[in-house]
Formats: C-alpha cells, sequence, structure tokens
C-alpha cells in the first residue's frame, strides 16, 4: 500500500512540473514577453539592463518582464546581433477602489515619509542588481492555490 502511495505521488508531481515551463506571452505594460532567439543571440537588454535568457529543448527565448510603466507601442530590445522590436499593447486592468478611513496612509507625517524613503532605497537596491544563472531553463513553477489568476 505504502510502494502504490510513493508511486501515485511521484507521478503527479513530475506530470505536474511538466506542465509548469515558461510564462505565457502577454506583451502589454506589466506582462511579460517570452520573445523566441536564434541560437547566435546571447545577451538581450532593455535600457542597458540584463534581460533573462531561459531554453526549452532546442529553442532560446528572453524572457522580458514588462515595466508597468512601459508606453504602448514599439519597444526594442538590444543584443549581441540585431535590436528585437517588440509591439506592447493595451491591457483592460481590472480596477478596484478602496475608501481608506485612517488618513496617515493616505497623508503620512514626515517620520513615516523618511521610513518609506529608506524602505524603497533597500528595495531599489535589490531590484536594480542581476546575478546571472546558472541554470538553462525556467525553473518549474507550480501553481500555489486554484483560482483567478492574475
Amino acid at each position: 500500500m505504502r510502494l502504490k502511495h510513493i508511486i501515485l505521488t511521484t507521478c503527479l508531481f513530475s506530470s505536474t512540473l511538466a506542465m509548469a515551463e515558461l510564462p505565457q506571452d502577454s506583451r502589454r505594460p506589466g506582462g511579460i514577453a517570452v520573445i523566441p532567439l536564434t541560437s547566435d543571440i546571447t545577451q538581450v537588454t532593455f535600457q542597458h539592463k540584463p534581460v533573462l535568457i531561459s531554453q526549452e529543448g532546442q529553442q532560446r527565448y528572453a524572457v522580458f518582464g514588462i515595466p508597468l510603466s512601459t508606453p504602448l507601442g514599439s519597444i526594442q530590445l538590444e543584443t549581441n546581433k540585431a535590436p528585437l522590436q517588440i509591439e506592447v499593447k493595451s491591457y483592460p486592468y481590472a480596477e478596484q477602489r478602496l475608501k481608506v478611513t485612517n488618513q496617515d496612509y493616505v497623508n503620512p507625517n514626515q517620520s513615516q515619509l523618511d521610513r518609506y524613503a529608506q524602505e524603497a532605497k533597500e528595495q531599489n537596491d535589490v531590484y536594480s542588481s542581476f546575478t546571472q544563472s546558472s541554470w538553462q531553463a525556467l525553473p518549474k513553477f507550480i501553481r500555489p492555490t486554484s483560482g483567478k489568476f492574475t
């Protein structure tokens, strides 16, 4: 009985891993562009910052997180060969409105602003760093819960 349980668990786990591959290509502000690359492209950058390159089978991809502030239209990624143009399209993001009762969150006092500035600096230092990964393919993430995917 225990052996059956182990085999079943292993099969389910490995089949779940096989389903989790590259993210969905969604070329919109705040989305992810998954761009097929030719074999001679080994480096991709956007605004002088490196872009992740992953490989699935024999195909290499640039996996580029499009900043939410990116204007609609054509943007250019630089490569060690020719530049890549991608089109950023509109997307109707859902909107939610909040009514905040504690106005300190709306109009923070100076000590809160100072703390926010310090925390933002620490976070931006981390966000602006880049370390080339040692793996070739993207990690096979598993969706943690079911429900609306945003």
